[in-house]
Protein backbone atom coordinates (compact mmCIF):
# COMPACT_ATOMS: atom_id res chain seq x y z
CA UNK A 1 0.00 0.00 0.00
CA UNK A 2 1.39 3.40 -0.99
CA UNK A 3 2.16 5.76 1.85
CA UNK A 4 0.06 8.92 1.91
CA UNK A 5 1.76 12.17 2.75
CA UNK A 6 -0.53 15.07 3.68
CA UNK A 7 -3.09 15.81 0.96
CA UNK A 8 -0.88 14.28 -1.67
CA UNK A 9 -2.12 10.99 -3.00
CA UNK A 10 1.11 9.06 -2.71
CA UNK A 11 4.53 8.77 -4.21
CA UNK A 12 2.82 6.90 -7.06
CA UNK A 13 0.47 9.83 -7.74
CA UNK A 14 3.43 12.21 -7.88
CA UNK A 15 5.24 9.84 -10.24
CA UNK A 16 2.20 9.59 -12.54
CA UNK A 17 1.97 13.39 -12.62
CA UNK A 18 5.66 13.69 -13.53
CA UNK A 19 5.34 11.14 -16.32
CA UNK A 20 2.13 12.78 -17.56
CA UNK A 21 3.88 16.14 -17.76
CA UNK A 22 6.84 14.57 -19.57
CA UNK A 23 4.50 12.98 -22.10
CA UNK A 24 2.72 16.30 -22.57
CA UNK A 25 6.00 18.20 -23.07
CA UNK A 26 7.09 15.64 -25.67
CA UNK A 27 3.79 15.91 -27.56
CA UNK A 28 2.45 12.53 -26.44
CA UNK A 29 -0.85 14.11 -25.42
CA UNK A 30 -2.93 10.95 -25.24
CA UNK A 31 -0.42 9.25 -22.96
CA UNK A 32 -0.47 12.34 -20.73
CA UNK A 33 -4.28 12.24 -20.66
CA UNK A 34 -4.13 8.59 -19.60
CA UNK A 35 -1.75 9.37 -16.73
CA UNK A 36 -3.83 12.33 -15.54
CA UNK A 37 -7.05 10.32 -15.50
CA UNK A 38 -5.27 7.55 -13.58
CA UNK A 39 -4.33 10.07 -10.89
CA UNK A 40 -7.91 11.35 -10.67
CA UNK A 41 -9.36 7.82 -10.59
CA UNK A 42 -6.96 6.49 -7.95
CA UNK A 43 -6.43 9.57 -5.76
CA UNK A 44 -9.55 11.72 -6.27
CA UNK A 45 -9.12 13.84 -3.12
CA UNK A 46 -5.45 14.61 -3.58
CA UNK A 47 -3.69 17.78 -4.65
CA UNK A 48 -2.36 15.82 -7.63
CA UNK A 49 -5.91 15.06 -8.76
CA UNK A 50 -6.74 18.77 -8.68
CA UNK A 51 -3.67 19.53 -10.78
CA UNK A 52 -4.49 16.68 -13.19
CA UNK A 53 -8.01 18.04 -13.59
CA UNK A 54 -6.62 21.51 -14.37
CA UNK A 55 -4.17 20.09 -16.93
CA UNK A 56 -6.91 18.03 -18.60
CA UNK A 57 -9.08 21.12 -18.97
CA UNK A 58 -6.14 22.95 -20.55
CA UNK A 59 -5.62 20.10 -23.03
CA UNK A 60 -9.33 20.13 -23.93
CA UNK A 61 -9.21 23.90 -24.43
CA UNK A 62 -6.15 23.51 -26.66
CA UNK A 63 -7.97 20.87 -28.73
CA UNK A 64 -10.89 23.27 -29.12
CA UNK A 65 -8.65 26.20 -30.11
CA UNK A 66 -6.88 24.02 -32.68
CA UNK A 67 -10.14 22.94 -34.27
CA UNK A 68 -9.98 19.40 -32.90
CA UNK A 69 -13.60 19.63 -31.85
CA UNK A 70 -14.32 15.91 -31.58
CA UNK A 71 -11.28 15.38 -29.34
CA UNK A 72 -12.24 18.43 -27.26
CA UNK A 73 -15.84 17.28 -26.80
CA UNK A 74 -14.80 13.74 -25.92
CA UNK A 75 -12.28 15.00 -23.36
CA UNK A 76 -14.76 17.50 -21.84
CA UNK A 77 -17.30 14.67 -21.49
CA UNK A 78 -14.75 12.40 -19.83
CA UNK A 79 -13.74 15.21 -17.45
CA UNK A 80 -17.42 15.72 -16.54
CA UNK A 81 -17.68 12.01 -15.69
CA UNK A 82 -14.92 12.22 -13.08
CA UNK A 83 -15.76 15.61 -11.60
Amino acid sequence: MAKKIGRTGSVTARFMMRTGKQHQERGNIYQAIYDYFNVIDRYPDSDEAQEAYRLLLKIAEDFEKNGQLYAARHLYQRIDEVS
